[in-house]
């Protein structure tokens, strides 16, 4: 049986997300944080503003971070980065990662995040980043959205409805 997952307003979702990336940190020297949104439609949700609050935190509190879409750019990214170079610590948000696509059992589920994992593993490995696996998987979708289906819920570790994304207005001119 699943748990239900509480759903956080975007505000407190900011708050447990940094809670918990404090937390590990505590344990570990890199966070891995893996942001997502409703397939098929995961635009105009939120994820470039959490992405930007995330850093923000990231910056106050003097903690290296590196932004990266997912595990295929993230070595570009490290490169572009001036200073991280000899990052030994910090925390790396994937800020466009995909939740499962097809409704799955719990089971599939394991096998997709473990697939998942071994990519980003690979993938900071490649620049000398010794990752291991996504540590916090954020989902993040809005109120007028379809209903967050149980797949994203077994997928996620935070859930926000965001409630203050709206369209972006010169996407269609």
């Amino acid at each position: 049986m699943i748990a239900e997952k509480k759903v956080y307003n975007f505000e407190e979702g900011v708050e447990q997300i940094t809670e918990r990336m404090r937390s590990l940190l505590l344990q570990q020297d890199y966070v891995v944080l893996a942001i997502a949104g409703p397939w098929p439609n995961d635009t105009n949700i939120g994820k470039t503003t959490l992405v930007g609050n995330l850093g923000r935190t990231c910056i106050r509190e003097d903690i290296p971070y590196i932004e990266a879409s997912d595990e295929t750019t993230l070595s570009i990214r490290y490169k572009n980065y001036p200073g991280i170079k000899r990052m030994d610590r910090g925390v790396i948000i994937l800020g466009a990662m995909s939740s499962p696509i097809f409704e799955a059992d719990e089971e599939q589920i394991a096998q997709d995040k473990s697939s998942d994992d071994l990519k980003v593993k690979k993938a900071a490995n490649s620049i000398g980043l010794p990752i291991s696996k996504i540590d916090l998987r954020i989902f993040i979708t809005r109120p007028d959205r379809p209903p967050i289906r149980k797949v994203d819920s077994m997928w996620s570790d935070v859930i926000i409805n965001n409630e203050h994304a709206i369209d972006d207005p010169y996407k269609y001119r």
